[in-house]
């Protein structure tokens, strides 16, 4: 889970900002609301977050600095690559500063704050610590070249990775990179834990849940309650020549499976003579690969059923059945390797959708939550109807605006001085009460 992110001379953020992720005191929904292990003493944390704002305020940029740090620390740098680094270009000063970026983050059970400042050129600071009741442990603080390690991870070998880790890339990539499980968590935390869709990796839910019969009764179940004139998600089987994409493409994905394992890839093709994206699934078993295309199946009026490729559907009907995935995993129905811990951010829930399936798939999520769940949904969008909604709590409810000097900053509904238990928010924010 993510408990906090401070961001500075980021894109579109001048001066420092800080989203939060802990509840405050308000009592709706209180039973959806996680609570830590007893050594955090009452310290919640909400499975929920929406980000309102104007067009250009900034919202997207918020996300963009996870997903910035996640490929940071996951795939790293080459060797004299520029850290892709976006400073605010409209203060001179700023474009020489470093950016800075903070999480606290929840990794099985534990509260771990990792903080970065870096420029294009070098990592001037990084620091990860691991929080305990009322102190903070140091497992490595860097400064420059100079890495200092906490009692319990100052090893010879920690130290030889420190010293090998280059100045335009991340020690904590570079040591697991190394096989030093000692930092796995955190690092874990980026790679499996938040994921991202919209921002730099739209249409990467689909993974083998597209060719379970659970996901599909899920699926059609959707398209059905959603209206959308689809009741059924076909996988119709095609030669490897139909996908249309070179077979060097194919031959290296199809790689990523171990030789004699089970798999399945999705490879999603944009086509220039389709309205949309066309889904093809390569499934493989013994080394052998099947390829199947994605296609939803309407009844006809003499009850006959018609299949239509993706790309002849609706934006709507292609954007819900893009986001299935994420919420059959969200709603705790996905594998359990895949469903125990989940962060994912989501750029415009609601674009191409009506208003009521956006609340529809928001309130499904949040009535599946409880005090265990290690899930979080953190989203941006335009959908104003989510402030009135009573599915969400106000300490969920956040506003990014842009100072034409200042830059953007993020402020939360919920804990506004202007928010009453009698507001009403909607009317405020279009008040622009929150800017």
């Amino acid at each position: 889970m993510l408990l906090t992110m401070k961001i500075k001379n980021w894109k579109t953020f001048k001066n420092e900002v800080t989203f939060s992720m802990e509840a405050s005191r308000e009592r709706k929904h209180s039973n959806q609301v996680a609570r830590l292990s007893s050594m955090y003493g009452k310290r919640r944390v909400l499975p929920a977050a929406a980000i309102f704002g104007y067009n250009a305020a900034g919202k997207t940029s918020l996300l963009e600095a996870l997903s910035f740090l996640k490929n940071l620390v996951v795939i790293g740098t080459q060797v004299n690559q520029a850290i892709p680094v976006r400073s605010y270009q409209l203060d001179q000063e700023c474009s020489h500063a470093p950016t800075f970026i903070e999480l606290r983050i929840v990794k099985e059970g534990h509260i771990y704050r990792y903080a970065v400042s870096l420029t294009r050129g070098y990592v001037e600071k990084e620091q990860l610590f691991l929080e305990r009741t009322r102190s903070e442990e140091l497992i490595f603080s860097r400064l420059g070249d100079r890495v200092e390690f906490g009692k319990m991870y100052d090893t010879e070998r920690h130290r030889f990775i420190a010293e090998s880790t280059r100045r335009n890339q991340l020690f904590l990539h570079n040591a697991v990179e190394q096989n030093a499980e000692s930092f796995r968590p955190a690092f874990d935390w980026f790679a499996a834990v938040l994921r991202i869709e919209g921002v730099e990796d739209h249409g990467a839910p689909y993974t083998s849940v597209l060719v379970r019969d659970d996901f599909r009764q899920f699926i059609n179940e959707k398209l059905r309650d959603y209206g959308t004139g689809a009741e059924e998600l076909s996988l119709d089987h095609v030669p490897k020549e139909a996908i249309g994409v070179p077979v060097e493409f194919l031959d290296s994905a199809l790689a990523a499976v171990p030789p004699g394992e089970e798999g399945s890839i999705q490879i999603r093709v944009d086509k220039g003579d389709a309205k949309g994206p066309e889904i093809y699934i390569i499934m493989v078993r013994d080394s052998f690969a099947d390829y199947y295309k994605a296609t939803l199946r309407h009844r006809c009026s003499d009850g006959e059923g018609i299949r239509f490729e993706m790309g002849e559907e609706s934006t709507g009907t292609q954007r819900l059945v893009e986001l299935l995935p994420i919420f059959f995993d969200l709603c705790a129905k996905g594998t359990p390797e895949h469903s125990h811990e989940l962060v994912w951010l989501i750029d415009e829930l609601g674009r191409s959708f009506h208003t009521s399936m956006t609340l529809g798939l928001v309130r499904e999520y949040l009535d599946s939550c409880n005090s265990n769940t290690r899930h979080q949904l953190i989203f941006t969008t335009h959908d104003l109807l989510l402030m009135s909604d009573d599915s969400m709590r106000r300490d969920e409810l956040w506003v990014c605006s842009k100072d034409p000097t200042e830059g953007s900053e993020v402020v939360c509904i919920g804990k506004h001085p202007r928010t009453r238990t009698d507001s009403d928010i909607l009317k405020l924010y279009m008040e622009e009460v929150y800017r």
